[in-house]
């Protein structure tokens, strides 16, 4: 991927990355180095906002 396209992530990944994050205990910045995402594009800031954010 080239330095000026953007990426897009469907909603079925971002309800996964909340999942994990509840799930695993992980904090996000290692959620953000396993799933290769920047941790600014992960769907939530660490509280429970499962729905709200997706």
């Amino acid at each position: 991927m080239n330095q000026g396209e953007s990426r897009s992530y469907d909603k079925e990944f971002k309800l996964n990355a909340v999942k994990l994050y509840h799930s695993t205990g992980k904090t996000l910045c290692q959620l953000s180095e396993e799933l290769g995402v920047p941790m600014i594009l992960l769907p939530f800031n660490g509280h429970n906002e499962e729905e709200q954010s997706v």
